[in-house]
């Protein structure tokens, strides 16, 4: 016996307690007398049996949905030359973020009129070779010929103005204005004027408003109960389940439910919140005081049927407040203790 529950064990004694630490440990049973039950406040109430309409008070955190996010990253490796925008700013589909330098955008920009220049000579060739093929003069081959060059020539220029265009490219040659590609909120700027970045550098993330997600974790015990197209809510947003992981994250007897949820004044991607999701749980109510949480595990301390007998059972927590709480793994008729179980803990830890 440790030193620690010899000192317990000796402060129950002098309280009347008999516990011996040594059975309790065996047997996962705790005893007590009539006057033991007096002395320590002891008190006892039947759990009932209950269905959850829905899991309350879920931790939660809100977060913007993958296909809502768009990177503003450097189209080549340069110096950002100013920042039109800050965090947190409304911005229109097109509206400017950042102006970029780069000696690749202007070897962008000499490509595209070389291009250019490609495309008009090829065009005037094929019709020159279509004037020719009317009057006999050179074969149907020729104009086919002529042809093929042209559409070469206009895939090479239409590449160049698709790269041009995602690159921003401006008029001035080596200068780039990347603008925002829809309506939203800019999430965040990585960069100031004068820094130099290398290729593919985020620079500024920009957010589309508008439904949002949210992971929201929840006990073992419910994931069964809950399916895709559940409703959740967080507060007045109203949203639905999309997805259930069923396997425990790490170190917790928690799972992972993601879901959406409709666009409200004060929710903000980030924000950690409670959720509510509907669903149908049998299990039993109880006072929330009758949980006791010990070493990583909730239990009750729940009546054998002898007189002064009681066993820690550990439970799932199915949903909680600050007054009731309900619970799996109970016997719908169990009585359970909810005064008094400090005491009962205290001697349930003295013989571990």
């Amino acid at each position: 016996m440790t030193r620690r529950a010899g000192c317990l064990l000796a402060l129950f004694a002098t309280l009347g307690v008999v516990a011996p630490g040594i059975a309790a440990a065996a047997t996962a049973e705790i005893r007590v007398d009539e006057v033991q039950m007096k002395q320590l406040a002891l008190r006892l109430e039947q759990a009932q049996p209950t269905e959850v309409a829905s899991l309350r008070g879920l931790q939660a955190r809100v977060m913007s949905r993958a296909a809502d996010v768009w990177l503003v990253s450097a189209p080549a490796a340069g110096v950002v030359q100013g920042v039109h925008v800050v965090s947190g700013e409304r911005v229109n589909a097109g509206q400017p973020l950042l102006r970029f330098a780069s000696p690749w955008l202007a070897e962008l920009q000499r490509d595209t009129e070389q291009a250019n220049a490609q495309l008009a000579q090829a065009q005037t060739q094929r019709v020159r070779d279509e004037n020719l093929f009317r009057e006999g003069i050179v074969p149907q081959s020729r104009i086919e010929q002529s042809r093929a060059a042209e559409s070469v020539a206009r895939a090479a220029r239409d590449e160049k103005l698709r790269q041009a265009k995602i690159a921003g490219v401006s008029r001035g040659g080596m200068f780039a204005e990347l603008s925002a590609p829809f309506a939203g909120r800019v999430g965040e700027v990585s960069v100031s004027p004068g820094q130099r970045v290398e290729a593919g550098a985020t620079l500024a993330r920009v957010t589309r408003e508008g439904p949002l997600a949210v992971e929201v974790l929840v006990p073992r015990a419910s994931v069964g109960s809950i399916a895709p197209g559940a409703r959740l809510r967080v507060g007045a947003a109203d949203g639905k389940v999309v997805g259930v992981d069923p396997q425990m994250i790490d170190g917790t007897q928690m799972a992972m439910v993601r879901g959406t949820l409709a666009a409200a004044p004060g929710l903000l991607p980030g924000q950690a919140v409670e959720a509510e999701i509907d669903t149908t749980l049998r299990g039993v109510r109880l006072p929330a005081r009758a949980l006791v949480r010990s070493q990583g595990r909730t239990v009750c301390f729940v009546a054998t049927g002898t007189p002064g007998s009681f066993v820690a059972q550990p439970v799932q927590v199915l949903s909680e407040d600050a007054r009731e709480a309900v619970v799996s793994g109970l016997a719908a008729d169990a009585r359970v203790v909810v005064e008094g179980t400090a005491a009962l803990k205290s001697m349930m830890n003295a013989g571990d």
